[in-house]
């Protein structure tokens, strides 16, 4: 595993290694005590998440509020994504800032999304396939949804064209409107 980019000094877009012959290929996805040598601070997953999503499908922005915040290490498995990241830490000075990430099953990159940001995808291929652990259980009562669209944060998403958006994603929220994150 190495760091390809880093973002706000606590997002990584990280590179495992791929080890080919003429069978195929085997890469190391995820090792405990390589990951804590990147990001310098101890993960416990405790939850595997998997989306199968056509193209062009948008999922986001989510996040889970208070003690059920989660960290997310995301994985491609089949396909590319464009993915964003959204500061929604007050305390921090890149609050509201973001950044996207392109991840694909050929670049074998992960992605280190800790808590304190939202986060979301659009699908650039047909067929994607995304993994990711996350270090807190799901916790319904405490998910929420910043508007993909929102003019305050103005993401540039890659394609102007209409997303296939689910009715929560549509109904997102506005950055302003969350008085605590």
């Amino acid at each position: 595993m190495k760091i390809i980019k880093k973002k706000f000094n606590d997002i990584f877009l990280i590179n495992s290694k791929k080890f080919s012959d003429k069978r195929g290929y085997f890469s190391e996805i995820y090792n405990k005590k390589n990951f804590y040598k990147i990001i310098n601070k101890n993960i416990n997953f405790v939850q595997l998440n998997f989306a199968f999503s056509k193209v062009p499908t948008l999922r986001g922005l989510h996040f889970q509020k208070g003690r059920y915040a989660q960290g997310k290490l995301i994985k491609v498995l089949k396909g590319k994504i464009y993915d964003v990241v959204v500061n929604i830490d007050p305390k921090s000075k890149n609050f509201r800032k973001w950044a996207g990430f392109t991840l694909s099953s050929n670049k074998n990159n992960l992605l280190w999304v800790p808590k304190g940001y939202a986060h979301g995808y659009l699908t650039l291929t047909k067929n994607t396939e995304v993994q990711y652990l996350c270090d807190n259980y799901y916790k319904k009562t405490s998910e929420r949804c910043i508007l993909w669209s929102d003019k305050t944060i103005n993401i540039k998403w890659p394609k102007n064209i209409k997303f296939k958006i689910s009715d929560k994603d549509k109904k997102g929220n506005l950055f302003t409107s969350f008085k605590n994150f």
